[in-house]
């Protein structure tokens, strides 16, 4: 029976010298795979419309967030300049 040693080194050898093997039973069907995926999830979210009908509820939540830190950003810089001023 082969030691652990001797069974990683025939593996490192077979993915040094044989990569190819690799690439083409598994790394290309894994990629084929994952690309269907992202198809039919990206297919099932147009055909739901779930993005085109929360698109504007999402613009004005990133408004209203952008608002709420730039009115306290300008309160912190108004503080900061009284402080610098009084000093």
């Amino acid at each position: 029976m082969a030691t652990p040693c001797c069974v990683d080194k025939l593996i490192e050898y077979i993915l040094i010298n044989y990569r190819w093997v690799f690439v083409c039973f598994f790394l290309l069907p894994a990629s084929l795979l994952y690309e269907i995926y992202n198809y039919g999830r990206n297919w099932i979210i147009v055909k739901l419309n779930s993005a085109p009908k929360l698109h504007d509820r999402k613009v004005k939540n990133v408004q209203k967030q952008v608002s709420n830190d730039y009115s306290h950003w300008i309160k912190y810089a108004i503080q900061t300049v009284d402080n610098i001023w009084s000093l």
